[in-house]
């Protein structure tokens, strides 16, 4: 694998996996956490994950504009036709 093709897949790789992560958070909208207090006791916390979500969300919507702007500026035509 050369480095162009590496970071080909990173550009693509990287605002996919965050534009994923991003829609996971945003629908589970919050995480529950449970941890152990006491001998058969446990305890739950909420942690809100939205926030984090709508941010990823954005992330990977403007990363994957921008590959796409670069890769359709950077690509050269077909001169064959």
């Amino acid at each position: 694998m050369n480095a162009r093709t590496l970071a080909w897949m990173l550009a693509w790789g990287i605002p996919s996996a965050s534009l994923i992560l991003g829609i996971v958070l945003t629908v589970m909208a919050q995480v529950d956490v449970w941890a152990e207090f006491g001998a058969h006791t446990y305890e739950a916390s909420r942690i809100v994950v939205w926030p984090a979500g709508v941010a990823l969300l954005a992330t990977g919507v403007l990363g994957l504009t921008a590959v796409s702007l670069a890769t359709a500026l950077t690509v050269r035509p077909d001169r064959s036709r």
